[in-house]
């Protein structure tokens, strides 16, 4: 990773939850410009600590340290292992087992007997561990509390507030992504008087697992993974649990919704049906609904497990979609996973599309609440949705250039020969989202405070110009028409959600840090300061513009 990219874009969100006051970093198992980062001095020191100022412990993950010499091939002993990744900042090891953590603490002692790793740095890393501890209560009681897993398990599993709170957090990020016109009105929301036809296949997660229940009537895809197993509920075979009804006997019952579930529910007392058709009659079943929804998606996965060759959807599922669409105009897709597929034909047959990502325990009865507009969607993509697989990654900050294209301009190769793919072309962009009402803006103002160490502070007037309260979700983009290095065409400034009642005008105030626009001085080297470049600049939200200045 250049340096100039790691810390304009990749350290920005870890230092925005420093500066909130997280207390624990996990030094990643990757490798950064050849070496791993839990042996890093550079990244656990120079930058975590003395340049974004983190005051908390650091902890590695899941046997990296030893991984070290057995893995990354660096060390050769368990305790040059060890001194690399104290000495480069890691405060705690994640061990598997009590013989691994044995195995630490030996090699770690033979460290210290030696010098290697002085009992300074010891001394650091237990008053840090020992100030979590106290910060968090555990040794305000004595004698020292036990953990009691059945009294855990009831007051977190099924908690009403909990519950409550996890239902909201899916109805908010639900992303109507699609809404077509079908016999002249709108896809969505769909009537609950409506007869309904529900349709998905099932997805192993891996070959050896059995064949699961279908991702519309599948907890475990909706909660995805480090959910009862690192590979999600189901596992892969490691775990149990691919029904919300699965046995609460054996400790890993997992309470929710599924979709199917929510839609029953949401229909009950209504008039209306919502009955399951097998992915074979789905196309027979929809023809004669009113309203078809097809769930595709995703197995459950965590870390590497997830890595695949092509992010395509699954050809069945592709099929399933075009065929029931076909049957039913009004077929709404429903997408279960935690990254955008790419799945220009389903797209394309849909009359609605909702991305509901990995909406958890109650996602089941979140996408029928936007599906039967109990809910207005208010949610924004957080990515690029990519129209080839070629294409990822994908993201909004392409830099600009003679071949890029994205500074909105047609490149030449698309102008005189009709060839390229070097611009930014989505299915649909960084933050787009659709709402059952419409939004306008006006009368956006950008004022700078504090100069480059200070905010910039905009508002801007939002009206509700259709018929139904909704949220909004204002995004600030800002714009540097001329940088010393280059720098993107927009980059996400800040944003805020407003509740607008039909009709309705509020102003909203946007602020952000001038630091966000900083950029690393220098030549190709990134050999200089993250700096915030005097001049003028541009704040956008949707089709207003305000300019700005930074002395």
């Amino acid at each position: 990773i250049p340096l100039r990219y790691l810390q304009e874009t990749f350290l920005r969100p870890f230092q925005a939850g420093i500066d909130a006051g997280v207390a624990t970093a996990m030094a990643n198992s990757a490798s950064i410009n050849n070496i791993p980062v839990h042996a890093s001095h550079y990244m656990l020191t120079d930058v975590l600590r003395n340049q974004m100022g983190f005051k908390g412990l650091v902890v590695s993950d899941w046997q990296d340290v030893f991984a070290l010499k057995d893995s990354y091939h660096i060390a050769a002993t368990d305790q040059d292992a060890i001194r690399m990744a104290v000495m480069a900042g890691v405060d705690v090891t994640m061990c598997q087992d009590v013989d691994n953590g044995t195995r630490f603490v030996n090699a770690l002692l033979a460290d210290v007997n030696s010098g290697a790793v002085p009992m300074t740095r010891i001394n650091q890393a237990v008053r840090r561990i020992l100030t979590l501890k106290f910060q968090l209560g555990l040794f305000d009681q004595k004698p020292y509390p036990k953990v009691d897993p059945a009294a855990a398990d009831a007051t977190v599993l099924n908690n009403p507030m909990d519950v409550a709170l996890a239902r909201r957090a899916a109805d908010e990020s639900m992303t109507l992504l699609k809404n077509a016109t079908v016999k002249g009105q709108p896809a969505l929301p769909l009537a609950k008087s409506s007869k309904i036809v529900v349709s998905s296949t099932s997805i192993k997660a891996v070959p050896w697992a059995a064949t699961p229940e279908p991702i519309a009537k599948n907890l475990a895809d909706q909660v995805g993974g480090w959910t009862l197993g690192w590979q999600g509920a189901d596992g892969g075979g490691e775990g149990c649990c691919t029904q919300p009804t699965s046995d609460a006997s054996n400790g890993n019952h997992l309470p929710g919704e599924t979709v199917f579930q929510g839609l029953q529910s949401a229909v009950q007392g209504h008039g209306g049906t919502v009955t399951w058709a097998d992915p074979a009659a789905a196309p027979a079943a929809a023809a004669s609904a009113d309203a078809a929804i097809v769930v595709v998606g995703e197995p459950p996965y965590a870390e590497g497990v997830g890595d695949s060759e092509s992010n395509a959807l699954a050809a069945d599922q592709t099929d399933l979609v075009q065929k029931v669409a076909a049957a039913n105009p009004r077929t709404i897709v429903v997408v279960i996973a935690g990254r955008p597929k790419v799945m220009n034909e389903a797209i394309n047959a849909a009359g609605g599309l909702v991305m509901a990502y990995l909406p958890g325990s109650e996602g089941g009865n979140a996408v029928a609440d936007v599906l039967f507009g109990d809910v207005n969607p208010s949610g924004r993509l957080p990515v690029s949705w990519a129209r080839n697989v070629g294409d990822q990654p994908f993201f909004y900050q392409y830099l600009p250039g003679t071949n890029s294209g994205s500074d909105g301009t047609t490149a030449f190769f698309f102008a005189c020969c009709g060839f390229g793919s070097s611009g930014y072309d989505p299915v649909f962009s960084f933050g787009f989202g659709l709402s059952y009402t419409g939004f306008s803006y006006s009368n956006l103002h950008a004022v700078n405070n504090g100069g480059r160490n200070g905010t910039i502070q905009a508002t801007v007037d939002v009206t509700n110009t259709g018929t139904k309260a909704g949220d909004d979700t204002v995004e600030a983009f800002a714009a540097q028409p001329v940088s010393a290095v280059l720098v993107p065409p927009k980059r996400l400034a800040s944003f805020s959600r407003v509740h607008l009642n039909a009709g309705e005008t509020k102003t909203v105030v946007l602020t952000f840090s001038t630091k966000n626009l900083a950029v690393v001085q220098g030549d190709v080297d990134a050999s200089g300061p993250l700096t915030v470049e005097p001049g003028a600049y541009q704040l956008m939200v949707e089709n207003q513009t305000a300019n700005f200045t930074i002395p």
